[in-house]
């Protein structure tokens, strides 16, 4: 009740941003909500992570940006299915399915698959690997739906791509944000299952193709 609650109070105003209303009603929830905010914050301050987000605005940050992308990465790769047009009901829904042991985490091997991704992606991709790329330039602040496609299509071929050329995978990216085609399904109206899904595919399929 408590938890109810508090998302009805603080859902109207501009007090608090959405993920730090998640972390306060997750501690309202006792251990697991506690482990889960934990969790993410550990994984917020992994060194590769804060590589890879550095382009993120300063007044996102101070909200809570940081780790609201941590919870946008977990659910991306594990409940792409609960996608339903609204970000922010998205992931409210994934994390409470998860605190309410609704749906399975196990913490110790989503740590390891997230310390490895981002471990590679800041090898390869330094601090902009969720940008816009123009004439192979990185450009602007990191783009949510860039973080989305570039993370994910990443990880689905990571076993493939890990012992890679870093210049080649690094490339590849930049030759799909570039490309028309990744702008169609990252520009107005990105916020679509089928969109999500093919900003993946569109990472994803050509490094599936490089040599190892």
């Amino acid at each position: 009740l408590k938890y109810e609650m508090f998302k009805r109070l603080n859902t109207g105003g501009e007090a608090l941003s959405a993920q730090e209303i998640r972390n306060c009603s997750a501690r309202m929830l006792g251990d697991a909500g506690t482990e889960f905010y934990t969790f993410l914050r550990k994984c917020e301050a992994d060194e590769s992570f804060r590589i890879c987000t550095e382009e993120l605005a300063e007044s996102d940050r101070s909200k809570k940006g940081d780790e609201e992308l941590v919870l946008r990465f977990f659910a991306c790769k594990n409940a792409e299915n609960l996608f339903s047009n609204n970000v922010r009901n998205w992931l409210d829904v994934y994390m409470e399915k998860v605190l309410l042991s609704e749906t399975a985490f196990e913490y110790e091997k989503e740590k390891e698959t997230f310390r490895k991704l981002f471990g590679f992606l800041s090898r390869v991709m330094g601090k902009y690997p969720f940008v816009k790329y123009k004439n192979g330039l990185p450009t602007g602040g990191l783009a949510p739906a860039y973080f989305e496609a570039v993370s994910i299509g990443v990880l689905n071929c990571l076993d493939h791509i890990v012992d890679s050329d870093a210049q080649t995978v690094r490339n590849a990216i930049i030759s799909v944000v570039q490309s028309s085609e990744f702008r169609d399904v990252t520009g107005p109206g990105a916020n679509t299952k089928p969109k999500l899904r093919g900003r993946i595919s569109l990472i994803q399929n050509p490094l599936t193709q490089l040599p190892k």
